[in-house]
């Protein structure tokens, strides 16, 4: 079999088992005989494309939440945190409103999709939020609340301080309206001395692409 003179690159999950990593390896090498494999993690991508080699990514996609802590390039798995809730949730949601208060239109998820990336935004806090409930003519909803989250607390003391100055943001779900002015809220009230500040990512939805792209010109 002549050897496929492709280099192939791919972005990992956060959490993702060791023998599936091998099992992908494996069917690279043997199946489809390419010439090179390069392989990195999805945070660690997401840093590279704000120039960053250390951080915290919180990367909100289609059906999960990432939060995780990078040290130099490696991904300190024991201080990351997996949640099957995403994007897809809120439309699901919205779309299922949307038909309680309008049992005649027939409204597909790829039309919640639409309106929600068009229409969405994220209040600054409750305040803003009952605000936004009097001034506009909008149906009362009520979403899941989440928990607080520690992962960056798992991480020795003498690199909390690296980690919180350096959070990215990734994931469509981010780009909604007034989310990153929310986080930085929410952030700012954790117990820890140290307030965790944003590292501006101009295109959130394709970091990743980015990031790989950075780490391939380089090689």
């Amino acid at each position: 079999m002549m050897q496929n003179q492709n280099t192939f690159y791919c972005s990992l999950k956060v959490i993702l088992l060791q023998a599936v990593r091998e099992q992908l390896v494996q069917l690279l090498f043997e199946t489809f005989n390419v010439s090179g494999f390069y392989a990195s993690e999805q945070a660690v991508l997401s840093l590279y494309a704000v120039g960053r080699i250390s951080g915290c990514t919180v990367d909100i996609g289609i059906g999960k939440i990432d939060i995780a802590a990078v040290l130099k390039g490696d991904v300190q798995h024991i201080a990351s945190r997996r949640f099957d809730v995403g994007g897809s949730d809120l439309t699901k949601l919205l779309a299922q409103e949307l038909g309680k208060s309008n049992p005649v239109v027939n409204l597909s998820i790829s039309d919640a999709e639409k309106l929600k990336e068009q229409f969405a935004c994220c209040a600054e806090d409750e305040v803003a939020y009952d605000r936004m409930l009097r001034t506009c003519e909008t149906e009362e909803h009520t979403f899941p609340d989440g928990h607080l989250v520690r992962s960056v607390a798992t991480v020795s003391s003498e690199n909390q301080k690296q980690l919180l100055e350096n959070t990215v943001l990734c994931g469509g779900t981010t780009s909604m309206t007034d989310f990153e002015t929310r986080f930085q809220k929410e952030a700012s009230l954790c117990s820890s001395a140290i307030c965790p500040c944003l590292v501006k990512n101009i295109c959130r939805r394709f970091s990743i692409v980015l990031g790989l792209g950075g780490r391939c010109n380089s090689r």
